[in-house]
């Protein structure tokens, strides 16, 4: 049984498991980014009514940044959380008591560094995982933590996509900051969103240290002459960069503005540019995240949503900043196989309310892109099991339909605007080669192969000679 002591934080932690706050929770001057399980509203106090999730983080005492990404902790896990730090008079505001305070180990003190300001030293020996401090303070949403960085300083967490941990009023700071100072030999991590512990044991009279180096990331580039480039994109967080596509002497990429996802472009020179302001009706846009980023001339084309869970194609033009929805029928572009591209066109899987799964096709205009082929005619979807760019072509393994007849499983070519099947290699139309299910689609100079079966040998390697030689097969079985 917990002390008395020890009883109130693990009523605290108890309270905050019940509730069904089992995210993670948040850190310090700190700041952090992720999506989780939970649902955390600006205005929410957290400590005493917020959840978080999994989380990129960033902590910070004075100036001091971090960031990673943890599994959440479940509620279990925050109960026996409780049990452990205990001796924490006040963790939560409630009526009567004391406002919401960080929560310290009483193995720890904050006192006086010989580098100047605040730190915080181990009193007593520490073991490796053994929680340290606990950071609590107010949700707010990205406009207001810019707001109180230029009123109070910048002493906040990210603890989601546009969620962000932190005092609201100067007389709360020291109620909410941790002290944790930057080492590159850091002893403390995070376990959670705001949760500090040992990264290895701590011995009585060491002070506590995080490193802030993997606190914001941001992109940098060292050229062939060794100079190096470096660019500041978000100035609360991560810009979370995704995709990254060469575009001569720069660069583009999926990049989180103010919690939404656009395309950024960054220039030679270490400046950038958001080339997309893509307004979602709630959320995020996702952008990139079904079928990455594609450059086709000038025309980048890649899929975001404007409605919640309905992505659609989009293109953007680098030369002048155009930026538009190619398709309104085309669903869900390459969230399944993925997408080959040739240089020209895009081939990509993608979902209609007429066809279902089936092959699509853009050159990054609005009048081309659309359904390929529909290999199962109707509103039945296709088995899409590959896509590959051969040269100016590609090369489909699915089933479909040849002159009426279904067939299984086998390799398709698309060559111009035609799709033709060029190898089954169990034909019939109860039969399927079931080809992919061992491994990939390997594509050599003048050669392709995959494993297939064909009713006899079971699934062995086939090759298909794509170049110098045509239409042969040979069949390696044991």
């Amino acid at each position: 049984d917990p002390g008395p002591q020890q009883a109130g934080a693990a009523a605290v932690f108890g309270h905050v498991a019940a509730e069904g706050h089992g995210g993670d929770r948040a850190a310090d001057r700190d700041h952090r980014g992720g999506e989780g399980g939970q649902r955390v509203a600006p205005g929410d106090v957290l400590g005493d009514e917020a959840g978080g999730g999994e989380a990129g983080r960033h902590a910070h005492a004075g100036r001091q940044h971090r960031t990673d990404e943890r599994p959440a902790r479940t509620a279990a896990d925050l109960g026996k959380l409780g049990g452990q730090i205990g001796h924490q008079n006040a963790a939560c505001h409630t009526p009567g008591m004391e406002p919401t305070r960080v929560w310290r180990s009483p193995k720890v003190d904050v006192r006086e560094s010989h580098l100047g300001g605040l730190a915080v030293f181990a009193n007593a020996p520490i073991a490796k995982d053994e929680p340290v401090a606990v950071k609590v303070g107010h949700v707010v949403d990205f406009d207001e933590v810019q707001r109180l960085t230029e009123e109070i300083g910048d002493f906040s967490l990210q603890i989601a996509e546009g969620l962000f941990l932190s005092p609201r009023h100067a007389d709360e700071y020291e109620a909410m900051v941790v002290h944790i100072n930057h080492s590159c030999d850091a002893n403390v991590g995070f376990q959670g969103n705001v949760t500090y512990v040992a990264v290895r044991d701590i011995e009585a009279g060491e002070e506590l240290c995080h490193d802030y180096a993997m606190a914001r990331v941001e992109p940098y580039r060292l050229d062939v002459n060794g100079v190096l480039t470096a660019w500041s994109i978000n100035e609360f967080g991560s810009a979370h960069l995704a995709d990254f596509v060469s575009l001569d002497d720069d660069a583009v990429a999926a990049a989180s503005r103010g919690g939404v996802k656009q395309v950024l472009r960054l220039f030679d020179n270490g400046s950038h540019g958001w080339l997309t302001a893509i307004a979602p009706t709630s959320g995020d846009t996702h952008l990139g995240e079904g079928m990455g980023l594609h450059l086709i001339g000038d025309n980048l084309v890649y899929d975001a949503e404007t409605v919640s869970g309905e992505p659609r194609l989009w293109t953007t033009n680098v030369a002048n900043g155009m930026t538009l929805q190619l398709s309104t029928s085309l669903m869900a572009p390459g969230a399944q196989v993925g997408v080959a591209n040739t240089g020209s066109r895009l081939l990509f899987d993608c979902m209609t309310a007429a066809t279902g799964l089936e092959v699509c096709i853009t050159d990054g205009t609005p009048q081309g892109s659309r359904v390929l082929h529909d290999l199962t005619p109707g509103m039945m979807s296709s088995d899409l099991r590959a896509l590959v760019a051969v040269d100016e072509g590609w090369l489909v393994v699915s089933d479909g339909t040849v002159d009426s007849t279904r067939q299984g499983v086998a390799l398709w070519v698309v060559e111009g605007e035609a799709l033709r099947p060029v190898y089954n290699p169990w034909p019939g139309p109860s039969n399927s080669s079931e080809a992919l299910t061992y491994g990939e689609l390997v594509i050599g100079p003048t050669q392709a192969w995959m494993i297939a079966h064909d009713g006899v040998h079971g699934h062995e390697w086939h090759r298909w000679s794509h170049g110098e030689l045509s239409d042969d097969w040979i069949i390696l079985h044991r």
